[in-house]
């Protein structure tokens, strides 16, 4: 259920004024009120119509028309409602504080489209909020007021007063009028009786996909003619065109820079628009070639679009080179393209070459080592400052053979003082000698200045070697004396050798003489005990050097 009662439309006449300021046709005004009620006259009627067909940002003046009306509508319409919240105002009756103010009854709720079961689980429920709402009058217990609030059903009838536009009606007209609430339906149905509400919307609408076609043949029970909406086919056809044809102009910008090409133009860089296409076809990216064109341009080099593209081709760095050549060209450095390009292609930095040009560079080199003639090992760090020079820059060596040039010119120079004290007195003498070699030649640089940072002590070098030396020669020594003592055992063993072999020779002597005769058995006993007597003598004396003498030679008892 839904009521619309109470309904105001006004300020037509205002409205219908604003529509005329734009073109200042206030003099052709016809409308008029008559009995209070406003009526268009026809030009303005055809005026407001045509804005209307034009589209919201022309019927502006329909948001000046405002309507008032008392809507009593169910919470769960309301819902729906509430999502048109531009440009509406509503003031709405209480369904919390004064809810308990009045009885519950069958006709605050909607119940239309209820059937008889629900009617009767309906009726219970309202005698049960209205106890409810009885024993909270009665009591003040909040809880029972919570109750009646968090029960109370979606069905419940609230009545607002509702302000709002035509264009708001427009709105919600067109998109309610087939929901499946009825409550819908009717408003829908009240806003199409709205003063000139039918003359200037409804015949004249047109939606995207369809459009209103009178047609003379279909017509209702009263007599009136009907609108239908049919889909437009060529429509359809029409955006897949346009889609075809939007696609074919994104390649085509995609392919042909437009607007690189235009703001070559605006920057005074003629170049013509089929260049840039052929430089696509050469798979060159324009933009990287006409881009630093422009810079160079506009800093008054001038460069040609072959030049920089034959670079490119190349694989040199197009916009490092135009740098370069604006930097040189303001340091006032005599720096041609085919120069720079050279350098870019050999590898070589050619912005921070002339950057270091403008501004020399320090190279600090490590801890040298270098040792005077007294011996003493002196460690020196020294800065060199260098600066790129530009004509030797391509094949000339780089910053390690400088410092391996200064790190020879220190070792020389210490070498070559006859004491340490005159190195650490006249730092400034190694500077001079190394300058005066000329070590920046065949490099990219040119040493400006070189400076000792640093001189430290370090070993003793000669002493050490003295050292070294030393033990050296006492280990020869000691070699050629173990030589020595080695000689003088073996020839003693030598020696040992030959006596033994002669004692060897003695038992067969005696065997001989036995044999033949010329010496007795008495004899040979005789020997024996002789040598026996001779062996306990050597045992009781204890001389551990004494040698026995046995069959079988020489024994050293230990």
């Amino acid at each position: 259920m839904i009521k619309l009662e109470r309904c105001n439309v006004m300020n037509f006449e205002n409205a219908i004024r604003g529509a005329r300021n734009p073109l200042n046709s206030w003099g052709r005004m016809d409308s008029s009120i008559v009995d209070g009620k406003f009526v268009f006259g026809p030009n303005d009627l055809d005026l407001a119509k045509r804005l209307c067909k034009a589209g919201s940002d022309h019927r502006k003046f329909i948001r000046q028309i405002f309507i008032t009306v008392d809507i009593t509508a169910p919470l769960y319409w309301w819902k729906e409602y509430d999502t048109y919240k531009v440009g509406t105002v509503a003031n709405s009756t209480s369904t919390m504080h004064k809810i308990h103010s009045k009885s519950f009854e069958m006709s605050d709720f909607s119940t239309d489209h209820m059937n008889e079961e629900t009617i009767e689980f309906m009726e219970k429920n309202i005698e049960f909020l209205e106890n409810l709402r009885v024993k909270y009058n009665d009591t003040k217990d909040k809880t029972l007021w919570y109750s009646i609030i968090q029960l109370l059903p979606e069905s419940y009838n609230q009545m607002r007063t509702c302000t709002f536009s035509y264009e708001n009606a427009v709105a919600m007209y067109y998109s309610r009028k087939n929901h499946k609430l009825d409550e819908w339906h009717t408003f829908c149905d009240w806003v199409t009786e709205l003063p000139y509400f039918k003359e200037l919307f409804i015949q004249e609408y047109h939606g995207f996909w369809c459009i209103t076609l009178k047609s003379d043949k279909a017509k209702n029970m009263k007599g009136e003619s009907t609108f239908i909406h049919v889909r437009n086919k060529t429509m359809i056809s029409l955006i897949v065109i346009a889609a075809v044809v939007l696609f074919i102009l994104i390649m085509f910008f995609s392919f042909v820079p437009i607007g690189l090409w235009i703001s070559a133009m605006a920057a005074g860089v003629h170049v013509g628009i089929f260049s840039l296409v052929g430089m696509r076809l050469r798979r060159v990216v324009p933009s990287r070639i006409i881009l630093p064109l422009v810079k160079a341009t506009k800093a008054g080099l001038k460069l040609s679009v072959n030049q920089l593209e034959a670079h490119y081709l190349a694989g040199g760095n197009v916009d490092g080179v135009v740098n370069a050549l604006i930097a040189s060209e303001r340091a006032g450095i005599d720096l041609s393209f085919e120069k720079a390009a050279a350098i870019d292609l050999a590898g070589r930095n050619v912005l921070e070459a002339v950057q270091m040009s403008v501004n020399p560079k320090v190279i600090e080199t490590p801890n040298i080592s270098a040792v005077a003639k007294d011996g003493i090992e002196l460690l020196v760090k020294a800065r060199v400052t260098v600066r790129t020079n530009l004509e030797r820059l391509v094949g000339g060596a780089g910053e390690s053979t400088i410092i391996a040039r200064i790190g020879e010119g220190i070792v020389t120079t210490v070498g070559s003082a006859v004491s340490h004290k005159s190195v650490l007195e006249n730092p400034d003498d190694i500077s001079k000698l190394i300058l005066a070699k000329g070590l920046d030649a065949g490099t990219a640089f040119e040493i400006l200045s070189i400076d000792i940072a640093d001189i430290d002590i370090g070993r003793n070098i000669g002493a050490l070697l003295q050292r070294l030396q030393a033990e050296a020669d006492k280990n020869i020594a000691q070699a050629k004396a173990e030589e020595r003592r080695a000689m003088a055992v073996a020839k003693e063993q030598e020696m040992r050798a030959y006596v033994v072999e002669a004692e060897a020779e003695v038992p067969k002597a005696l065997a001989y003489a036995l044999r033949e005769g010329k010496m007795g058995i008495m004899d040979y006993y005789d020997l024996q005990n002789l040598k026996a007597d001779t062996k306990m003598r050597d045992s009781i004396a204890g001389d551990d050097s004494t040698q026995t003498i046995t069959e079988g030679g020489y024994n050293e008892q230990q």
